[in-house]
């Protein structure tokens, strides 16, 4: 049988449940609230980001962003993460047709071969035929 003893909070530490994904809501509105456009993500005084992988953290913000269609575009160069507005320029002046930007671009058909020539049963000869 299992026994339970009870501790002290204070004594454990940090200890809280995390919804998987709710990382990533908060550093991109926060961005798209400053009104800058572009900048670098500092992950070395955050815990929970320094736990997660680079890559783990670049695929959570990038598929935040899309899912909930923002105006934001995540870049991962040299182990770095930067977060880029595509709604503003580098001036600040709005861009119109920013939604143009999410759509996904149609990837080039291959070339399609005509299919062989339909062929009649009664043309095929076997070699008991020949």
């Amino acid at each position: 049988m299992v026994k339970f003893e009870e501790v002290d909070p204070e004594s454990v530490g940090k200890v809280e449940s995390r919804a998987r994904g709710r990382f990533a809501h908060p550093i991109l509105y926060a961005f798209l609230d400053s009104g800058k456009y572009m900048v670098r993500i500092d992950r070395t005084d955050d815990v929970e980001m320094v736990e997660r992988p680079l890559m783990g953290v670049y695929s959570s913000l990038n598929q935040a962003a899309r899912t909930h269609k923002m105006p934001i575009r995540v870049l991962q160069v040299d182990g770095e993460i930067y977060l880029k507005r595509i709604d503003i320029t580098a001036e600040g002046k709005p861009i119109p047709n920013w939604a143009d930007e999410l759509k996904v671009r149609p990837k080039k058909s291959r070339e399609i071969k005509p299919s062989p020539k339909a062929v009649d049963i009664d043309d095929i000869t076997t070699k008991d035929d020949a």
